[in-house]
Formats: structure tokens, C-alpha cells, sequence
């Protein structure tokens, strides 16, 4: 029998806001595209990816809240 212990290692934050941050823009290569994916989780991105948008919008209206004044 063979015992193999499978260890997952996380990515760096910074690399993780980093595909998602290039993602918003769409300005993606093929190959680090497919390297993301296989590995960096699906579920982490999508939080960095809500947490993103959430981020932009709320920069956004406090940029029209100090403009307007």
C-alpha cells in the first residue's frame, strides 16, 4: 500500500491580487492564465474578486463625494 501525503501549498497573497487586478483589465497572457488556474483556487479568486470590485466601487463614490463636496 502506499501512503502518499498530498500537501497543498496557498499562493501568495500577492500573487493572487495580482492575476485578479490584471483580470479586471483583461489584459491577461494565455500562459499565465492557465498557470492561475491551475493553481490558485477557485474559491480564493472569487473572493479576491469580490473584494475588488467592492473595493473599486467604494473608491469610485468616494471620489464623486469629494468631488461633488
Amino acid at each position: 500500500m502506499n501512503n502518499t501525503t498530498v500537501t497543498t501549498t496557498r499562493p501568495p497573497f500577492l500573487k493572487l491580487a495580482s492575476a485578479v487586478l490584471w483580470s479586471f483589465f483583461g489584459i491577461r497572457k494565455r500562459s499565465n492564465a492557465e498557470a492561475d488556474v491551475a493553481n490558485l483556487s477557485l474559491l480564493h479568486v472569487v473572493i479576491a474578486g469580490i473584494t475588488g470590485a467592492a473595493m473599486f466601487v467604494f473608491f469610485l463614490l468616494s471620489l464623486v463625494h469629494v468631488i461633488l463636496g
